[in-house]
């Protein structure tokens, strides 16, 4: 039975954690492997994990050397087996013991141990934040790492480490043409070496959690009358993902369009700069016209009442809400130099926005709002093309076939 070890930089509810969990889904249907997962940060969403593999929460400030929930010889217990249905989570409220340098050294030569002693025939780490962790394990097995980042975020990743990717990764997976290319500028790797890995949606399941609450309550919750219009985003509150766009976008939307006609905004998500958004939207006294919910479980629900969806992102490799929305029948409006939201959202979905121009992109929604057969008309193209392009079954199959090759390929060798 072959061995696969994945890593996840976290387990919450950002883009990347749940695409891993969707992927990881179909591939256990599929093979009998014996799979493992080590997370790297805590968070609310481990379920998907723990439900399908043994999973390992790291100790906090792992990547550190300075302080652990655990002491080594805890967490390679911990490692070491049991039920295969069982997950096993370090905490961090068991004991707590500080680590110098050669402590935080001995840790990891054991962690390294134990997992080439369980002897994966792959490693898939997931984002390239990884790279710390996967130069710590130093695996001899062939390892694929799946890029999700972008922007200063992947050079910083990338960071120290660039060496060890270069020689030790043996494909690396671009969410986006975006993000390949500049994989590509960042790293001496040959383009054979990398390959499109784009983000795959569990459409069925993405469906039925949008449908189990309502619109009316949703409305009732927002305060939103039942044909008001409702504009939305779903994501980090920050200035990557256009926080402040956002709230001048909607600004020049409501100053501009008659009171019949002029809509909610509604950001879905909590972030580093939540307070700073809602004292904005205080400030500019926009009242309830403009809301800043902060995170939810479920978003899904939320995302099918929006008549448009505003992607005001300034950098984003492929932003899997721009999907999501898209499979829920509401088009998007994105910056076409943001990343990878041009490889989705074109005139057929939504309308992508040149120069980051937020007097054009009021104008565009504004005119998506107030216009009900445009908006049905891309909705539904949206629709069509998510599905068709992005379920789980079309992205994961040939992904698949690839990780195939790479252990039949480790088989011979042996």
């Amino acid at each position: 039975m072959k061995r696969i070890l994945f890593i996840s930089h976290a387990a919450d509810f950002s883009g990347a954690p749940i695409s891993l969990a969707t992927l990881v889904r179909y591939f256990r249907r599929q093979r009998s492997w014996d799979t493992r997962m080590w997370v790297l940060r805590d968070g609310p969403n481990l379920a998907p994990f723990q439900y399908e593999m043994p999973t390992v929460v790291l100790p906090r400030d792992w990547d550190a050397g300075t302080t652990t929930s655990l002491p080594w010889w805890a967490m390679i217990r911990s490692l070491a087996g049991g039920h295969p249905r069982q997950a096993f989570k370090i905490g961090s409220d068991y004991w707590s013991q500080k680590w110098g340098r050669g402590e935080a050294a001995l840790a990891w030569r054991k962690l390294r141990e134990h997992g080439n002693a369980w002897g994966p025939d792959l490693v898939y780490a997931n984002t390239i934040v990884t790279a710390r962790c996967l130069k710590e394990l130093d695996p001899s097995c062939p390892i694929v790492v799946h890029v999700r980042e972008l922007g200063p975020i992947l050079e910083a990743a990338i960071g120290e480490h660039r060496k060890f990717l270069e020689q030790r990764v043996s494909l690396f997976l671009a969410v986006s043409e975006a993000v390949r290319s500049e994989l590509l500028k960042q790293l001496r790797v040959p383009p054979d070496r990398t390959c499109l890995a784009p983000v795959a949606l569990d459409t069925e399941g993405i469906e039925q959690s949008a449908g189990s609450i309502s619109r009316n309550k949703i409305r009732e919750e927002l305060g939103a009358a039942p044909h008001e219009p409702l504009v939305g985003a779903v994501g980090t509150v920050n200035s990557r993902k256009g926080a402040d766009l956002f709230l001048e976008i909607g600004k020049r939307v409501l100053n501009n369009v008659d009171e019949r006609d002029r809509p909610r905004f509604v950001w879905v998500g909590g972030g580093s700069d939540l307070e700073w958004a809602r004292q904005e939207v205080e400030r500019a006294g926009l009242g309830t016209r403009m809301q800043f919910l902060g995170g939810r479980t479920n978003p899904y629900p939320y995302m099918r009442c929006f008549y448009a969806h505003l992607m005001a992102s300034r950098w984003d490799p492929f932003p899997r809400v721009n999907l999501e929305t898209a499979l829920l029948g509401v088009p998007t409006i994105a910056f076409a130099d943001s990343g990878g939201s041009r490889e989705f959202v074109d005139d057929t979905c939504g309308c992508l926005i040149p120069d980051f121009d937020v007097e054009d992109a009021a104008g565009v929604l504004a005119h998506l709002v107030t216009d009900p057969d445009l908006r049905s008309q891309l909705g539904e193209q949206a629709r069509q093309k998510a599905k068709a392009l992005y379920d789980v079954e079309n992205v994961a199959a040939p992904l698949l076939t690839l990780l195939d090759t790479f252990l039949e390929s480790r088989r011979m060798a042996a």
